[in-house]
C-alpha cells in the first residue's frame, strides 16, 4: 500500500518527541516507520504551506477553517497516489476530513484513518461545539483506531458507525528501553507531558515519607501546588537519554493520571516496564487496557493520595516484590505492546479495507 502520513513533526528532519517530552532521533512519530518494513510505501506532508502566502495568510485561514491546511496542501501529488492517508492524532485529520466534506481532489477520493488519542475523552468532556466538531471529522474517517478497549462505547454512543471502530494496542520500543535491575538508586521517578497527569495527587502521597521523589515535567503540567514536600524534585524536560537513565535508575516508576477515557501515560508506563521498573499507575478503564494490579504493576484509585501512598509503600519496602513485578511487565511490553505489534495490527486492518491501485 501507498500511505501518506499526516503529523505535526517534520519527518525531512531527524528528531522525534516522545510522550516524556525526550527527543529520540532518527525515527517516525510513534515508530510509524514499521509500516514500512511490512512492505509499503510512506510519503508525508510537509508543515510549512507554499512559499507565496505569508504567515498571516496561512493563520487567518486555519484560523476559520480549523483545519491546518498547510498539513495537506504541499505534497498532493503524493497524497494522489497513496492507497489511504493515516493521521497521526485528532489535529492532523483536520484538514483532510474538510477536504473530504468539501469534495476536494485528491482528498475525497482517498480513504483516510486516523490514529486517535483524544477523541473518546473530548466526547465525553468537551463543549457542545467540540462536540460537534469531533464528530464531523470522525464522519470523515473511514477508520478510527483506538489504544484501550473502554472507548468503543463512547465512541459507539454517539453513532460512530461500528464498522469504523478498531481497537489497536499501543507499543513501544523495548529495544531502546533494555531491562536494567541493577544500580536502581533514585526511589521515585515521575515522567511525562500529558493533560491527564496528576502530579498533585503524587505530592500529596509523598508528603511525610521516607522515599524521595523526581518528577520531570514542562511547565504546562506541572503541579497546581506552590508548596513542595523536602523530599520531592522538581525539574523540566530532559533528553532522551537522560529520560531512559531515570527509568533504568527508579526503584519505583510513578504515573500519575486523572480518570481518562484514553490511557494517559501508556507510553512512559510502558517504557519503564520495559526496564524491568515496577510501574504504579491510575487504576482506570483505559489503562487496565494495559496492566494488571499485583501481576505487572500496582494500580491506585485516581485522585487518592492515600491508596497511592500505600501502593508505592508496599514496592518500596520490598525489593523482591519490585524485582517480580518489574520482570513480569518486561515480558508483557515484549510480547504484546511493541511498535511493530502495534504497525502490525493497523497494516492487517489497512489491508482488509484499502484495495492497492494498480499502475
Amino acid at each position: 500500500m501507498n500511505i501518506h502520513l499526516f503529523t505535526e513533526h517534520d519527518l525531512d528532519s531527524p528528531g522525534r518527541y516522545l510522550d516524556s517530552g525526550a527527543i529520540r532521533h532518527g525515527a517516525f512519530p510513534y515508530g510509524a516507520d514499521r509500516l514500512s518494513q511490512l512492505g509499503n510505501s510512506l510519503s508525508w506532508s510537509r508543515i510549512s504551506g507554499p512559499s507565496r502566502l505569508t504567515e498571516r495568510a496561512w493563520t487567518a485561514l486555519e484560523h476559520r477553517t480549523r483545519a491546518y491546511p498547510r498539513r495537506g496542501l504541499t505534497r498532493l501529488r503524493a497524497i494522489q497516489r497513496s492507497d489511504v492517508m493515516l493521521a497521526l492524532l485528532e489535529p492532523n485529520a483536520s484538514f483532510p476530513a474538510w477536504a473530504r466534506r468539501h469534495h476536494i481532489p485528491p482528498f475525497h477520493s482517498t480513504p483516510l484513518a486516523l490514529w486517535s488519542c483524544w477523541a473518546a475523552e473530548e466526547l465525553l468532556t468537551g463543549t457542545e461545539q467540540r462536540r460537534r466538531q469531533l464528530l464531523a471529522l470522525l464522519q470523515e474517517c473511514d477508520v478510527v483506531y483506538f489504544l484501550s478497549r473502554n472507548q468503543q462505547d463512547i465512541f459507539a454512543g454517539y453513532g460512530v458507525p461500528e464498522e469504523k471502530l478498531q481497537c489497536i494496542d499501543f507499543g513501544i520500543n523495548p529495544d531502546l528501553f533494555p531491562r536494567q535491575q541493577e544500580q536502581r538508586t533514585i526511589d521515585v521517578v515521575s515522567v511525562g507531558l500529558d493533560r491527564g497527569r496528576d502530579y498533585d495527587t503524587l505530592i500529596e502521597a509523598a508528603r511525610g515519607v521516607s522515599w524521595d521523589v523526581v518528577i520531570k515535567t514542562s511547565e504546562g503540567f506541572r503541579p497546581s501546588t506552590s508548596h513542595l514536600p523536602p523530599n520531592v524534585q522538581l525539574g523540566g524536560p530532559v533528553s532522551f537519554d537522560e529520560y531512559r537513565c531515570l527509568l533504568q535508575k527508579a526503584k519505583i516508576v510513578v504515573v500519575p493520571s486523572k480518570k481518562m477515557a484514553y490511557p494517559s501515560g501508556q507510553s512512559v508506563a510502558l517504557q519503564a516496564a520495559s526496564t524491568g521498573a515496577p510501574v504504579v499507575t491510575a487504576r482506570t478503564s483505559a489503562l487496565q487496557h494495559y496492566f494488571t494490579d499485583g501481576i505487572d504493576s500496582r494500580l491506585y484509585e485516581p485522585g487518592d493520595h492515600l491508596d497511592l501512598r500505600r501502593c508505592i509503600n508496599g514496592l518500596y519496602d520490598n525489593a523482591e516484590l519490585r524485582t517480580s513485578i518489574g520482570e513480569r511487565a518486561a515480558q508483557l511490553v515484549r510480547e504484546s505492546f511493541t511498535e511493530e505489534l502495534m504497525w502490525t495490527q493497523v497494516h492487517e486492518d489497512l489491508s482488509q479495507r484499502v484495495t492497492p491501485e494498480v499502475g
